[in-house]
């Protein structure tokens, strides 16, 4: 597999090799009847008896295995995992995209990393800043992770999905930013760093109701290269 050619567009939307390229398009085009079936799936629990702590899905696991599940039910050339291993490593991230057809067919394309918006602050050890990273503590966050290569760190490019339960896209976009910008200014992980292209950037081209796609791009320590990360943020209010 070779890596991905990331080059900056006059957009600073990074343009890709054509593989994942066409994992985005397929993304780009079926996420959106994702969110229906989310709504199809709490429906389905309900009929069947399960007892149900909220009206809707809110939990991080359960809407990710859902939308796992949708996506590799569609014809496509590639499979999504759930809670996918990284062979050289412990841990593992929510999704992992591999390939149906074509070896290697057993090492991930890319991976996918899931939060939820807000944090549901259900401990003292849980942080509002999880999507962006982890502060004062040895665990780390969303793209933290990508910046240290504990997620992806033989990929140049990977994916995060955030399942937003309250407000809406303006207000998210300028809070995860403003904790980038409280990174970059002084970063609580002193093995990185953080800089202007770690910002999240609208895909303004992308007008879906329910559906935000946002992209960034981030420095690693070597021998690490850049990472490059498309968001979609889903609004399941």
């Amino acid at each position: 597999m070779t890596t991905p050619n990331i080059i900056s567009s006059e957009e600073n939307i990074p343009s890709i090799e054509p593989l994942y390229e066409t994992l985005l398009k397929f993304l780009d085009n079926n996420l959106y009847s994702s969110i229906n079936e989310i709504e199809i799936a709490h429906q389905e629990y309900q009929e069947n008896g399960y007892e149900l702590k909220r009206d809707n899905l809110t939990q991080e696991d359960d809407i990710t295995l859902v939308i796992k599940r949708f996506l590799s039910g569609l014809e496509s050339v590639f499979n999504f995992e759930f809670q996918t291993k990284d062979p050289e490593k412990n841990g593992g991230s929510d999704i992992g995209v591999l390939m149906k057809f074509t070896k290697p067919r057993h090492i991930p394309l890319c991976y996918i990393e899931a939060k939820i918006l807000p944090t549901p602050i259900t401990s003292s050890k849980r942080q509002e800043t999880e999507y962006v990273c982890y502060r004062n503590s040895k665990k780390q966050g969303g793209i933290e992770r990508f910046k240290t290569g504990k997620h992806a760190q033989r990929k140049a490019i990977s994916i995060m999905f955030a399942y937003i339960q309250k407000d809406n896209f303006p207000f998210w976009i300028n809070k995860v930013n403003s904790w980038v910008n409280e990174e970059i200014t002084s970063s609580s992980n002193s093995s990185i760093a953080w800089h202007n292209e770690d910002l999240l950037i609208t895909e303004s081209k992308f007008n879906k109701e329910k559906l935000g796609k946002y992209y960034s791009t981030h420095s690693r320590s070597k021998p690490l290269s850049k990472i490059s990360i498309t968001h979609y943020w889903f609004n399941l209010n």
